[in-house]
């Protein structure tokens, strides 16, 4: 009787432990660590492995060894298999184009290769969403709701074209990584990132999403100045973030992310200075001439900051700064690169 009642107890607190994984990677919507998994669900190290893992083997976790880092695998989507999925609802609405503005279901059937059955009940869904319309006949086209998806996006596409040069120039002078990060509810998300050459780099974050509260560019999205956090996305990474300005509807901002080693001191300072001038040149490039940046208003390169390069380690002694983060740091717009 005893062993029975401990054995129950034993699955029930696996089965707790798997939820809690699963809730845990389903809720944040992007890949975690194995030790960022153990620490937010309060499970040893040595029994998270084994439980990744077993999960892993049966298809409910996925695997990137370039991040090491894991995320949902593909057969949880399949425990939903009877009701639509997103790529349904793609294939149906990328089937209209400028020569096809209206179809019969029967049509969608076949040009989607779904049964008749199924793309009804998509496009119930697309007519109640006001993704999909129909005229009298009850032949579908595409809704109003679409365009006003497509013209919110667009100035997102537009800050992502001119950002990226910038954002490239930002990880030469500092030898980190540079990100672009734009405001989602209570959430920052990552739209773009350019890796730093270091072997040792923070990677694979776009399309991460990460709390506005207790990160640096939370508070840059929130509140202007360059901040500075360490420890708040994960351990051991320093994050140095400032809004991007004047840009119209939507919050941005942009951060190198880097290990607390490598920016400690005279270089933290500096880095916090290259990272606003980069800001505001983005700010600039968006307001000149639809996104082409004035050359005087250039960040300056990366030999006259004075920052070392990705071979040339830092000559500071290792410091711990742990939450550390800095308002309304003055600075000046980006100079002429000489």
């Amino acid at each position: 009787m005893q062993s029975s009642l401990i054995r129950d107890r034993r699955v029930t607190g696996s089965a707790d432990r798997v939820l809690a994984v699963l809730d845990l990677l389903a809720d944040r919507g992007y890949s975690m660590t194995s030790m960022a998994i153990a620490h937010e669900c309060g499970v040893p190290r040595s029994t998270i492995y084994r439980l990744l893992n077993v999960l892993r083997s049966r298809g409910y976790l996925g695997y990137e060894r370039r991040d090491r880092s894991w995320s949902l695998g593909p057969r949880l989507f399949q425990v939903g298999a009877t009701s639509p999925t997103v790529a349904q609802v793609l294939l149906v609405l990328e089937t209209f184009d400028a020569r096809t503005l209206r179809l019969s279901v029967t049509e969608l059937a076949r040009r989607t290769g779904l049964e008749v059955s199924r793309v009804s009940q998509l496009a119930d869904l697309l007519l109640a969403e006001g993704l999909l319309s129909a005229d009298e006949r009850g032949r579908l086209g595409l809704g109003l709701r679409i365009v006003g998806l497509a013209a919110r996006a667009e100035p997102v596409e537009h800050l992502l074209r001119v950002a990226r040069p910038y954002l490239e120039q930002l990880r030469d002078r500092t030898g980190e990584t540079a990100n672009l990060l734009v405001r989602d509810g209570v959430s920052a998300l990552y739209l773009d990132q350019v890796e730093s050459p270091r072997a040792l780099r923070v990677s694979g974050w776009i399309g991460r999403r990460i709390p506005l509260a207790g990160s640096a560019s939370g508070a840059a999205l929130t509140e202007p100045g360059v901040h500075v956090v360490s420890d708040a996305v994960e351990a051991g990474v320093v994050a140095v973030a400032c809004g991007v300005p004047g840009i119209g509807a939507i919050q941005a901002a942009i951060s190198i992310t880097a290990p607390m080693a490598r920016l400690l001191g005279s270089l933290l300072a500096r880095a916090e200075a290259e990272v606003a001038r980069t800001a505001s040149a983005i700010a600039h490039a968006m307001a000149t001439e639809g996104g082409r940046a004035d050359p005087a208003h250039e960040p300056r390169t990366h030999a006259s900051v004075g920052l070392p390069t990705a071979s040339e380690p830092s000559r500071e002694s290792p410091r711990r700064s742990n939450g550390r983060r800095r308002r309304g740091t003055p600075h000046s717009g980006p100079e002429r690169t000489s």
